[in-house]
């Protein structure tokens, strides 16, 4: 069966689109400049706490880069706390606080206002790899649910080998109102599906 609205979707896959306009028009809210040094000075601060707290730690974490990624999430999440910022896991459109999908985090300022955080964790070699890195995914429940300001901090790291230790060597601050993001459609499937008994030749 031919279904039309693929025929016209494929039409803009691999066009490059501001992200500003690309959440505006799936989520219905504006990504806003950042503009708060108040806000980014102690940022920056709760990233190299981040680092140190890393680096120097008398049990340096082990495992895989991309759980070390959840790890310094949380890091990131718990050294912001400690400078008195209101950073917590956003709710979604329903209602419920989830951990999975952007952005990582959020920060609620005394005056109501909002700023989402996405924390990434990079090899400080591929610093200008052309790799994907940054992913956006539309949801029904999605996790944007203001008008804000978006910042993304990614943590640049080197390791031993693939388990680590891993250090941080440096971190960035990337303003997401800036940046454009490029459409690539796929179709997937688990394993459950694809080796479903019944269907097995």
């Amino acid at each position: 069966m031919k279904i039309d609205a693929l025929s016209n979707i494929k039409s803009i896959n691999g066009h490059v689109f501001r992200f500003a306009d690309v959440v505006e028009s799936i989520d219905g809210h504006r990504v806003l400049k950042f503009d708060n040094d108040e806000l980014l000075g102690k940022l920056k601060i709760a990233a190299q706490n981040t680092a140190t707290h890393n680096n120097e730690s008398a049990n340096p974490y082990v495992g895989r880069i991309n759980e070390f990624g959840n790890y310094v999430q949380n890091l990131f999440a718990s050294e912001c706390r400690k400078l008195g910022l209101n950073y917590h896991t956003p709710t979604d459109t329903d209602g419920h606080c989830k951990e999975s999908g952007y952005p990582d985090g959020c920060i609620e300022l005394p005056n109501g206002d909002i700023c989402y955080i996405e924390v990434k964790t990079f090899a400080h070699t591929s610093g200008q790899s052309t790799l994907r890195s940054f992913f956006y995914s539309p949801s029904n429940t999605s996790k944007i649910t203001k008008d804000a300001p978006h910042l993304l901090v990614g943590f640049a790291t080197t390791s031993e080998n693939a388990k680590g230790p891993h250090t941080i060597l440096d971190w960035h601050f990337t303003d997401m109102f800036l940046k454009n993001v490029k459409l690539k459609l796929e179709f997937n499937q688990d394993n459950k599906n694809l080796y479903k008994p019944s269907d097995l030749l």
